[in-house]
């Protein structure tokens, strides 16, 4: 109890410490004028690839667990989304495994392993879209294919350990052990075109996701497409870090500058870009996670066909 209060307090200091940083070398003025200078016109693309990365979400879901309610899997998506972007230290996860509980009646342990899977899918999406957009700004654009190699080797690898050496280890253990491990280890034995599907629904959520923040961190800043995203993965990329700010406040702009130093953009232009692609995130976040209460309860009884 007491850990976890140190660390809100921590992430409740570093949102501080962002809104003094910004306000004594920026600004808020400079910060956010670019929001009344930018065409409204401009946010509309963006917005829809955002929407579109959320569905592919929904879809991803829908598939582990096929056959669901389509509309339960949007309801909980949009809602687990909202909790992990407002809540710190990545505490918004826990409410996956409650709302598959009470929308769907899946018990935790299913929930639990298909949330580790999505993470591990999720963070090795990323590298790749990094990796590739960087492979591509060095003007090596010849890598990518290594780059796609790996990731293709990486899922049946990683299946081949979980199905045919975890098993084994488990069942090499002190019994008592064993028996507690067990539940686990059956959880983890997935087929591996499963794993493909999620993958796919992975990947393609992430460039459509990517994408978009990055020509709206393109918007701001005005540098090329491949800078944004590269800045927009630094964001991205502290979702693992164990300290947040409060709804990401501080550390997310903190990755962002991070690794728009990497393509040689200056620090205050990447801060203020930075601050203005977290408005945004923020903004849908929020409309949809508050849109999704509104959403009719028939809507539950939409059932995925797949």
């Amino acid at each position: 109890m007491r850990e976890r209060l140190v660390r809100q307090l921590l992430g409740v200091s570093i949102a501080i410490g962002l809104v003094t940083v910004v306000d004594l070398t920026l600004g808020w003025t400079k910060v956010l004028t670019p929001w009344l200078q930018v065409s409204p016109i401009e946010f509309i693309l963006p917005t829809f690839m955002v929407l579109g990365s959320y569905l592919l979400r929904s879809a991803r879901l829908m598939d582990w667990f096929s056959p669901i309610p389509a509309g339960a899997a949007i309801k909980i998506m949009l809602r687990h989304n909202l909790w992990i972007n407002l809540l710190p230290m990545r505490t918004g996860e826990l409410s996956f495994p409650i709302l598959l509980q009470r929308h769907l009646q899946i018990a935790p342990g299913q929930s639990l392993v298909a949330l580790a899977w999505f993470r591990v899918l999720d963070l090795t999406c990323l590298m790749f879209i990094l990796a590739s957009t960087y492979a591509w700004l060095q003007g090596v654009a010849l890598l990518i294919p290594c780059f796609v190699i790996a990731v293709l080797a990486f899922l049946p690898v990683t299946h081949y350990l979980l199905t045919n050496i975890l098993p084994k280890v488990a069942a090499s253990l002190p019994q008592s052990l064993t028996e507690k491990l067990n539940p686990l280890v059956s959880a983890m034995q997935l087929e591996l075109r499963k794993l493909w599907r999620c993958l796919a629904w992975t990947l393609a959520n992430w460039v459509l996701k990517l994408v978009a923040f990055g020509y709206v961190f393109m918007l701001f800043a005005e540098v090329n497409l491949q800078t944004g995203i590269v800045s927009a993965i630094g964001g991205e990329l502290t979702s693992i870090l164990p300290i947040h700010g409060f709804a990401g406040a501080g550390t997310y702009e903190a990755g962002v500058v991070a690794l728009s130093l990497t393509t040689a953009l200056d620090a205050e232009t990447a801060l203020a870009a930075g601050v203005n692609l977290h408005l945004f995130l923020l903004s849908l976040t929020l409309l949809t996670g508050i849109g999704s209460q509104l959403l009719p309860p028939h809507f539950n009884d939409k059932v995925n066909p797949v």
